[in-house]
């Protein structure tokens, strides 16, 4: 049987109310409540003038200020019996968080424009299998650069990642994924480590090298791609099996410090979908050498090496003009791409592939590929 629905408040229904009152002090019943009132109170209702229903508006209005106040919105249902006070929207919270954080993080910064050009900033990308049923990602690549506008690219670090056991019936899922996407092998890559430990102490070391900082600076991700990132940088500090020891890495959006940075400098802010634009722009996907070699070869551009190059070379591309420095080659832009921006420039930047020195090297710290800028 459906519910009845419920009186509206309005100042017709206060006025049968106080009718209702006057009516039975007559002698008069009303078994069917305020709706035998209804037929009675119209014609008398509509008879009022001006004056009189003001007052029963009145106590409508003060009535609906008391519901929608405090405590009015403790109590305060949807048409399906939910509280609205506690009604969460995510998309909203996201946005109140991401704002707040940026805010905060660009708070600290100074009016000279030449700090903020030597400030080193963060970005990291992941590819993964599929999203679980526990809104876990299962990670196969990750990687991470350190940039300021100054030095261009300083250092990367790359790692393939064993995913781990795929759900029971995700297995085609999986394998679609990696074949629309990354290509990666859903058992993972063949150089692939399942050795948390290993890459959590490698990350930490590369945000936070020598423990020097008392906190850890955040990374930079898309902001399509930022539940993903948390969520995997989440399972390898959880994997690590470090406990509290393991290093909290907050994950903050990419567009919003671009954004920041133009605003910083003076200029107009960009809304976020011009900033994405520019950040995935494939302009520079298809030179040689920025990919990893298993994505070189098969002409992917699903890596996320890639994609946290990219992010260097968009920024460098766009805050030259504003913040005053020398673009150099494989550090800002691509090398065929700054011999076009620029006709002179330092061209001895190499491409080295390094491990931590022999003291530094043990079983919990050791990375697979550690790509780093070395400056002749």
């Amino acid at each position: 049987m459906p519910g009845k629905n419920k009186q509206q408040k309005n100042a017709f229904y206060f006025y049968m109310q106080e009718l209702m009152q006057d009516l039975k002090r007559e002698g008069r019943v009303f078994p069917g409540g305020l709706a035998d009132v209804v037929p009675i109170a119209h014609p008398r209702f509509k008879a009022l003038d001006d004056k009189e229903k003001e007052r029963f508006e009145n106590m409508a209005k003060e009535f609906k200020k008391r519901m929608r106040g405090q405590p009015g919105d403790a109590i305060r249902q949807d048409n399906v019996g939910n509280i609205i006070a506690h009604r969460r929207d995510d998309v909203m919270e996201y946005e109140k968080d991401r704002e707040k954080e940026i805010k905060s993080f660009v708070r600290k910064w100074p009016q000279d424009l030449s700090w903020v050009a030597e400030k080193k900033f963060y970005f990291i990308d992941v590819q993964a299998l599929c999203k679980t049923p526990d809104d876990d990602y299962l990670p196969v690549e990750i990687a991470l650069v350190e940039f300021s506008m100054k030095e261009g690219m300083i250092k990367c670090y790359h790692q393939f990642l064993k995913p781990g056991s795929i759900p029971s019936g995700m297995r085609y899922e999986c394998m679609s994924k990696s074949e629309e996407t990354h290509q990666i092998p859903v058992e993972g890559h063949p150089d692939a480590t399942s050795n948390y430990l290993s890459v959590q102490n490698s990350i930490e070391n590369f945000l936070n090298p020598g423990g020097a900082l008392s906190q850890y600076p955040p990374v930079f991700a898309l902001r399509e791609e930022w539940r993903k990132v948390e969520s995997v940088i989440g399972l390898i500090r959880q994997n690590s099996c470090l406990g509290p020891r393991a290093a909290h890495i907050p994950v903050y959006e990419l567009e919003s410090l671009f954004i920041a940075l133009l605003d910083h400098a003076g200029q107009a802010a960009p809304s976020k979908q011009y900033a994405v634009e520019i950040l995935t722009s494939t302009t520079h996907d298809f030179q040689p050498g920025i990919k990893c070699n298993f994505h070189e070869e098969l002409e992917c551009q699903h890596c996320s090496l890639l994609w946290v190059r990219k992010f260097c070379f968009a920024i460098s591309d766009a805050m030259v003009d504003y913040y005053n420095f020398e673009i150099k080659p494989r550090r800002h832009l691509p090398s065929r791409k700054v011999q076009q921006f620029q006709a002179s420039v330092d061209s001895e930047a190499n491409w080295v592939m390094s491990k931590p020195k022999s003291n530094q090297e043990t079983s919990s710290s050791k990375c697979l590929m550690n790509v780093l800028f070395e400056v002749k």
